[in-house]
């Protein structure tokens, strides 16, 4: 019977990790084609937001297949509705703010199932007065080590090397459209405006920094300080809003960390 169990357990474990990868290929299917129609069409030379979520989708293993029909629905050539970028806000008690970015096909189906998570709570949809408490930027990550290649017992191989981080920070903070550089445990962040994201991201590239990570974000102009409880809290309710496939992020001006 132990036997059983376990692999019962095993299963179910599977079971919710297929859940979970299949619900983060919908969002980035979904990403991608909108990528496709807002930012120029399928050529990821041409198109750098769609650049950005193809090298996410790499990083998971997104199918081609699903890729390419991803592309494909965002020229117009699938068989579902449109998709539409949409953002919903929601309010909670003491100011609390949560925007919560969609990408949908029948916005009745999506609002309908944020709603339902926010019976439980004393969170509801608000009427779109909070966007404006939130700015777009763009956020570039940077590991803290660079690679380097070496002869170990007669055969190159490739090692790390941790890099200097006040030198580093001084080059970036140099780079015309930088808006703010930090550091974040192991990883550097800089920060830039959205429309410069592409021109600064090219300069730390030819600064030979390793980058894994770069995206749009939405960064609250005003952050809350709240107890660890209602912290927890807030981050329970903003990843069940985003076990949803039509949502794509959760922004809120709790400060989480």
């Amino acid at each position: 019977m132990s036997g059983h169990s376990k692999w019962k357990k095993i299963k179910r474990q599977k079971g919710v990790a297929d859940l979970k990868r299949g619900n983060l290929f919908t969002k980035l299917g979904q990403a991608i084609s909108i990528a496709v129609r807002e930012g120029g069409g399928g050529d990821p030379d041409m198109n750098f937001a769609l650049r950005l979520v193809l090298d996410k989708a790499k990083d998971v293993n997104m199918p081609k297949d699903t890729i390419e029909r991803a592309i494909q629905k965002g020229l117009g050539q699938g068989d579902s509705g449109p998709l539409e970028s949409i953002t919903y806000e929601v309010v909670g008690p003491d100011g609390i703010a949560i925007l919560v970015d969609c990408m949908t096909d029948n916005k009745n189906r999506t609002i309908t199932e944020i709603k339902k998570v926010l019976t439980k709570t004393d969170f509801s949809i608000g009427g779109g007065s909070l966007k404006w408490q939130f700015e777009e930027k763009g956020s570039i990550i940077l590991e803290s080590f660079e690679e380097a290649k070496e002869i170990v017992k007669g055969k190159e191989e490739i090692c790390y090397k941790r890099i200097d981080k006040d030198e580093t920070i001084l080059k970036l903070m140099e780079i015309d459209g930088v808006e703010d550089v930090i550091e974040n445990g192991q990883e550097i962040i800089v920060y830039t405006a959205k429309k410069k994201l592409q021109r600064v991201f090219g300069s730390i590239k030819d600064l030979g920094l390793k980058v894994t990570g770069v995206e749009i974000i939405k960064l609250a102009k005003n952050y809350l300080d709240i107890q660890d409880a209602q912290k927890r809290r807030i981050l329970s309710l903003m990843e069940e809003i985003d076990e949803n496939p039509d949502v794509t992020a959760t922004w809120t001006n709790v400060k989480l960390q």
